[in-house]
């Protein structure tokens, strides 16, 4: 009975350990400084925090001075995309179905994105908005090179 307990208590001991490995016992920290962001998810994390808190200097920071910018509108280089951003209000927005894709020191970051508020004075769909980024890993840390905005066909 003794070699039966044994292997009874190594078999529980296996599948707790597997268990407690597959979720997340806290939850993840959010990023709050640019200097701590270790992803994709994390840059456009903070990416959206700067246009929802209008720190439009940090937000220029991170943006290449070639970043180019496609909306449903067309085409906006560096100055016209930071116009395009600050014309939203951002009461609140949810990032999610995120798919990042590395390449060399750059990442892909696609995404949706759901914003709650108003651009221009008018309220903001409520559906998703397909994102793309393009992040670069340079001496001055993580900048966004390009980025599309895609509505989903609802809207």
């Amino acid at each position: 009975m003794s070699g039966y307990s044994h292997a009874a208590h190594a078999l529980l001991f296996v599948l707790l350990a597997a268990a407690v490995s597959g979720c997340t016992l806290w939850k993840e920290r959010p990023v709050r400084a640019w200097e701590q962001a270790t992803g994709g998810e994390h840059l456009e994390r903070l990416f959206w925090k700067e246009i929802k808190d209008r720190n439009w200097a940090e937000l220029e920071k991170r943006l290449a001075p070639t970043f180019v910018m496609i909306t449903p509108a067309g085409r906006r280089d560096r100055a016209a995309a930071v116009e395009y951003l600050k014309s939203f209000e951002l009461a609140d927005y949810i990032l999610g179905d995120f798919d990042i894709q590395p390449s060399g020191t750059d990442l892909v970051v696609t995404y949706a994105v759901t914003m709650h508020g108003s651009q221009g004075g008018r309220p903001l769909a409520s559906g998703p908005v397909r994102m793309m980024t393009v992040w670069q890993h340079g001496k001055r840390g993580w900048m966004a090179v390009a980025q599309s905005f895609v509505p989903t066909p609802s809207q």
